[in-house]
């Protein structure tokens, strides 16, 4: 069984912006390379401030890596639907709380904040 990645290289934020008006044009599985049966997905340093959307087509989405995107502080509601995702990373992003959503993912094993200023209660 072969899995497929797709991964994003880091870009300035005026091309990162450029990047993913391109992908709204293009569709995100031409524009990415990326399929339904995409299982890891990383997105380094992007000048993210929510997950794409076309992320919520991603069924088979078992790691998502968002490291290093500092304006990334909050999960979609739809994170829930990705019923197979089992590891998430978003060291030093924005985030200040774990998200509530993410006690929804029933397959979600293992999270990573490292770096992130959490704090309040868990």
């Amino acid at each position: 069984q072969s899995q497929t990645i797709a991964t994003i290289p880091p870009l300035s934020p005026p091309a990162c912006v450029l990047w993913l008006l391109l992908l709204a044009q293009l569709g995100p599985v031409r524009g990415m390379s990326a399929s339904p049966d995409t299982t890891e997905l990383s997105l380094p340093k992007q000048g993210l401030s929510q997950i794409p959307e076309y992320v919520r087509g991603l069924t088979a989405l078992k790691k998502i890596d968002c490291p290093l995107n500092t304006d990334l502080s909050e999960l979609p509601e739809w994170i829930s639907e990705l019923k197979q995702l089992e590891i998430g990373f978003f060291p030093s992003c924005g985030f200040t709380t774990i998200p509530r959503q993410l006690s929804l993912v029933p397959n979600l094993r293992m999270l990573s904040f490292k770096s992130c200023m959490l704090g309040g209660e868990l």
